[in-house]
């Protein structure tokens, strides 16, 4: 296998909230530690700063020359890579990805693609007309021309599938790296019962309206005692605290804002139930996150981490947004919690999380992709 190089556009900062960042850092690594020749190339208005973070592989960073440009150096570095080498893109609508792909072709350089939810249909109904147009236009031929492309979730395979007859798409996770995190609570029943939610504070793309909804009514209507913590940031923070002050459950909510690292760890440590309602993913790195710090979770189909909450029996899951099911769930999770059997379920989700979310098995997966 010849070298592979990541190319994204910014410079992989892990400690970022892009999950995209996370995942291309923590996949580099893993490779380079199987002894693989790796690389991570950024496309970046910054690409004469100093990189701040750690690294075991070889980074490199090139000037942004605009959406259809590539620069000179850039060109150059494509140009005398080894024939054997394999480019691996991360996103989906990214122009520059466009030119680069069609210049590889051109000088006979293999690349695989990770569109990472890109192409999925919920992701696609924002500027759903222009989308299609690009879709048709640009990123069909991105997908087609690609030696291989990694879908992260059986929802996001199965709708790229529906957009044309791609007969080389892969279905591989994202991993996490487990020693970063904390281990449960061993006394499960002597702090109050959090819900949390980590990720972008937004409305559609998250559901963050569905998971407030149900907060709700799992409070005013189910007598729930529980109260939800979130962490990050993002456009619907301001309307979400507008409206949680109108329903009148604005005391029970914490927004915690952007955290990164041990201190963001602390605070999911908090949490005994974890909640993603999103509408669309690709797969959200912060329920692999949570599930590997055993914190049962509750989960829409739309995130893909459905199979692997039931495979396990580390949560709930749900396929329409119907606020009272998901409400009913939150106060099952309180009920469990009382009871201190909540915690078997967050046990179940590390011992699950540790076989499908490994980075070694995800980066040996990986080898599906380049050969």
């Amino acid at each position: 296998m010849g070298p592979i190089i990541h190319i994204i556009l910014g410079r992989a900062n892990p400690n970022r909230l892009n999950g995209v960042n996370r995942v291309v850092h923590n996949l580099a690594e893993e490779q380079h530690s199987l002894g693989w020749n790796v690389s991570v190339w950024g496309i970046t208005a910054s690409y004469k700063k100093v990189d701040e973070v750690e690294r075991n592989y070889h980074t490199c960073w090139f000037p942004d020359k605009g959406y259809l440009r590539i620069s000179l150096a850039l060109k150059a570095a494509l140009l005398v890579s080894p024939k054997d080498t394999i480019f691996h893109f991360h996103g989906g609508f990214v122009l520059h990805y466009v030119s680069i792909s069609r210049y590889l072709k051109k000088i006979k350089r293999n690349y695989v693609l990770t569109p990472h939810g890109a192409f999925s249909l919920g992701a696609m109904e924002k500027n759903k007309w222009l989308k299609a147009v690009y879709f048709s236009l640009l990123a069909k031929r991105l997908v087609r021309d690609a030696k291989a492309v990694q879908c992260l979730g059986h929802n996001e395979k199965s709708d790229l599938e529906s957009l044309g007859d791609f007969q080389h798409i892969h279905l591989i996770p994202n991993g996490q790296n487990f020693d970063l995190l904390s281990t449960p609570d061993p006394d499960p029943t002597k702090a109050e019962f959090v819900i949390g939610y980590c990720g972008r504070i937004e409305q559609r793309a998250k559901g963050l309206d569905i998971l407030l909804d149900s907060f709700r009514y799992y409070r005013q209507e189910l007598g729930g005692k529980g109260c939800l913590h979130l962490v990050g940031e993002g456009t619907y923070m301001e309307e979400m605290m507008q409206t949680s002050r109108e329903m009148g459950i604005d005391n029970y909510l914490h927004f915690w804002g952007k955290r990164f690292g041990e201190e963001k760890v602390q605070i999911l440590a908090q949490m005994k139930l974890f909640v993603h309602s999103s509408r669309y993913e690709g797969l959200p790195t912060a329920v692999i996150e949570a599930l590997s710090m055993g914190i049962p979770c509750l989960v829409s189909k739309a995130t893909s981490m459905d199979t692997y909450v039931k495979l396990a029996n580390a949560g709930w899951t749900y396929e329409n947004n119907d606020i009272t099911q998901i409400a009913t769930y939150l106060k099952d999770a309180e009920k469990e919690h009382e009871k201190g059997i909540l915690i078997e379920r967050g046990i179940r989700a590390i011992k699950m999380a540790r076989i499908e979310f490994s980075w070694r098995e995800v980066a040996l997966k990986t080898q599906n992709l380049y050969t």
